[in-house]
């Protein structure tokens, strides 16, 4: 017995309890030093008269399910371990078990194939073998006969003589003599078959006949070759008709089986589809369309009234989660209009971009791309995300701006957000607010398909806005032809989806181009806005469509330009044909750039003594960048995509890079924010983290090296050298 502190008061440790001093007339918990739990009454004269007795409990694993558990006199748990098993806790095989199986399942014997006696089957339960006996035998290794069964002359358990002989083998023989037949017979001697049961072939044996719900109603029984056996009406099978059959389905569980969609041949008109989710295959509209009732053929007629709640924005919406503390404000409109509300979203800093407002909807499959409206006032520009697929709104002063939605997103449960966008350029005045009056998420048949290129070879003018641009046919062949002079140039312009989803998607464009007359006539291709020069002498040129386009819905841009004066009798024109998407293994882009690794000519464009050459310390190929004179350096760049944060992980550039001489100043360009890079002696690895604003966005990256001062002064030995390029998620970067 030991006196220790409890409570605050002396207190005694008795057989397992922390007992505290008594206080008078007061019931007081004991501290326990195992499991269980204990109490003491004191008395007036504060003595105990109830003392503190700790009991221990037995939990469910006590004994690891190996034996049983119990309390001994001591008030401690112990285990009694079954037969294979022992230790404490019957954690382990006792001395001659075994654990066959490799599963914890300790056996002292094995099942051998004379364990049951050969009137059995084996199989070990808590680690012994226990068997299974076969009708009429019992015992631990069926070594006896079951009751009701005796033993025969070759010494095998039989029924006895009376069940045999006198009740046919099918029912007990009483002390009378009588028989209780088994079900399906009946009779003295049970020697003929139960109502509702036959024997049609004749080999004794009953089994059920044919009743009017054999079949449930679906099916016609028939039972002459002494089973009944049902042939099942159109629609059902199984063996007793309860099952739909292939094609066709009970979608409302009324036991009724009706063709499914697959087999009903409905001539469904789109966007109207087949439904038979209510037990019945017809037309019904889809998610975000509503019956608009029959047309003069009786098609169904879908009229869309859209997926997003509350798409006029009116003040105060719970169907919109916005950011209140960030200056989002809800504006009402003017009395009687039937745009019920607005709301006013903030303007970021230069570059940056922030959802201030979005809602959950689930968006079905489409047959035709989906697009969006947005009336929206701003002279800045807005920028709105389904699920991964952002698209950048241009500016608009209190008008209706549609655009079509890129292949980035998969159909089902996504988001939609609103938001603000300046650009790469700081605006004066100060960027004002942008107000969302109306957004409308809707299918688009005026949008292209991703990867979608019709009327490449330009045999018609379909698809294309030309502007002094001409589409001429020749023997059924067609060209685009781009002529100008001083005066005028020629544009000829089409929406293009970029696919980017599947392991080959197409990724790159081709076509042949031609210049005619002057020889100062400029011919050009742009995707978003960004110009590449066309060959002029015919031949084949091809290029990689920028990641950080890819998934979007562009204008595919043409143009000729002669710079001369208006005026001078000067002309040219450039031909072009065979445009097509194809893909191009070393257009992929796996982490947001395409050849990172520079293993190939692909995605860069070059410009000054920038050059993708062999590294002399055998790291393959590199981006190498040569400054032999001041103003003389070079420059490496491409328009990359921005990954989305990945939980707390945000987008961020890393590459590897070694520059050396004293002169020469290496640098990394996002966008337009240049950040200077230190000079190495050998090779670095460099992280430099992207505004998370910026994610599923375009992003221009630049590589650059050149030395600054007195231009043409020459210089030796500066070079800057770059490799495995990647846009990734780091968690050392914010991801919101």
């Amino acid at each position: 017995m030991w006196r220790i502190a409890f409570a605050g008061v002396a207190a005694l440790v008795v057989a397992g309890c922390t007992q505290p001093l008594c206080t008078p007339n007061e019931t007081q918990a004991c501290a326990c030093e195992g499991p269980g739990s204990g109490v003491q009454t004191c008395n007036a004269q504060g003595t105990a008269f109830s003392a503190c007795a700790c009991a221990a409990r037995c939990e469910p694993d006590s004994c690891q399910g190996h034996g049983t558990c119990s309390v001994d006199e001591r008030g401690a748990t112990a285990c009694t371990c079954f037969a294979a098993y022992e230790g404490t806790r019957c954690e382990r095989c006792a001395p001659g078990a075994e654990d066959p199986e490799g599963d914890g399942t300790c056996a002292l014997e094995r099942c051998e194939p004379d364990t049951c006696s050969g009137h059995g089957t084996c199989a070990l339960e808590s680690g012994a073998p226990r068997c299974t006996c076969a009708p009429g035998y019992a015992g631990e290794r069926c070594t006896a006969c079951d009751q009701g069964y005796e033993v025969d002359a070759s010494g095998a358990c039989v029924m006895p003589t009376c069940v045999r002989e006198r009740c046919n083998g099918r029912g007990l023989c009483g002390d009378d003599l009588s028989c209780a037949c088994f079900p399906a017979y009946s009779g003295e001697a049970c020697e003929r078959c139960a109502s509702g049961f036959q024997d049609a072939d004749g080999d004794g044996v009953c089994s059920p006949a044919c009743t009017a719900t054999t079949c449930g109603g679906h099916g016609t029984c028939v039972d002459t070759s002494g089973t009944a056996r049902c042939s099942c009406d159109a629609l059902y099978s199984g063996p007793d008709c309860a099952a739909c059959a292939a094609g066709a389905q009970d979608n409302d569980g009324d036991g009724t089986c009706a063709p499914a969609c697959a087999t009903a041949a409905l001539a469904c008109t789109s966007p109207a589809a087949c439904s038979d989710t209510s037990g019945i295959a017809r037309c019904a509209c889809g998610r975000g369309y509503v019956d608009d009732g029959l047309d003069f053929q009786g098609q169904l007629r879908c009229r869309w009234v859209g997926l997003l709640a509350d798409p006029g924005l009116p003040v105060g919406s719970a169907s919109w989660q916005v950011l209140e503390d960030a200056g989002v404000q809800w504006l009402a409109s003017t009395p009687g209009q039937l745009d019920p509300g607005a709301i006013s979203l903030p303007f970021n800093a230069p570059g940056l971009r922030r959802f201030f407002a979005w809602q959950q909807v689930d968006v079905p499959p489409a047959t035709v791309p989906w697009a969006v409206d947005v009336k929206y006032g701003s002279s800045n520009a807005g920028v709105v995300r389904v699920g991964t697929a952002t698209v950048l709104l241009p500016t608009s002063t209190d008008g209706v701006v549609s655009a079509c939605v890129g292949d980035t997103f998969e159909p089902g449960p996504m988001r939609v957000s609103l938001g603000s966008f300046e650009g790469l350029l700081a605006r004066v005045p100060a960027p004002a607010a942008i107000t969302f009056d109306s957004v409308t998420l809707r299918p688009g048949p005026e949008c292209p398909a991703p990867g979608a290129l019709p009327n490449g070879d330009f045999n018609s003018s379909a698809d294309w806005k030309l502007e002094n641009a001409r589409i001429t046919t020749v023997a059924g062949a067609g060209a685009l032809r781009m002529p100008s002079d001083g005066c005028n140039s020629s544009r000829a312009t089409r929406l293009l989806s970029v696919p980017s989803r599947g392991a080959a998607t197409a990724n790159a464009l081709r076509l042949t181009s031609l210049r005619t007359g002057d020889s100062l006539t400029r011919g050009s291709v742009g995707l978003d806005g960004k110009f590449l020069d066309l060959p002029s002498d015919g031949s084949i040129m091809q290029w990689c469509v920028p990641a950080g386009v890819r998934g979007r819905v562009v204008n595919l841009t043409f143009q000729a330009v002669l710079s001369v004066a208006c005026g001078v009798p000067r002309s040219g024109e450039f031909t072009i044909d065979d445009l097509e998407f194809f893909y191009d293994p070393d257009c992929a882009a796996p982490n947001g750039v395409i050849n990172g690794g520079f293993q190939s000519n692909a995605g860069w464009r070059l410009s000054g003594s920038a050059a993708l050459v062999n590294d002399s310390n055998a790291r393959s190929r590199v981006l190498r960048i040569n400054t032999p004179t001041v103003c003389g350096g070079g420059a490496a760049s491409q328009n990359a995509l921005v990954p989305m944060p990945v939980g707390t992980a945000g987008p961020a550039l890393r590459f590897k890079y070694t520059a050396q001489g004293p002169t020469s100043v290496p640098a990394v360009i996002l966008d337009s924010n240049l950040q200077q890079l230190p000079k190495t002696t050998g090779w670095e690895t460099k992280l430099v983290c992207i505004p998370p604003q910026r994610a599923g966005l375009e992003l221009t990256l630049e590589f650059n090296a050149n030395a600054y001062g007195g231009c043409g002064v020459a210089i030796s030995g500066e070079t800057a050298s770059f490799d495995e390029v990647e846009l990734i998620t780091d968690p050392s970067c914010p991801a919101e």
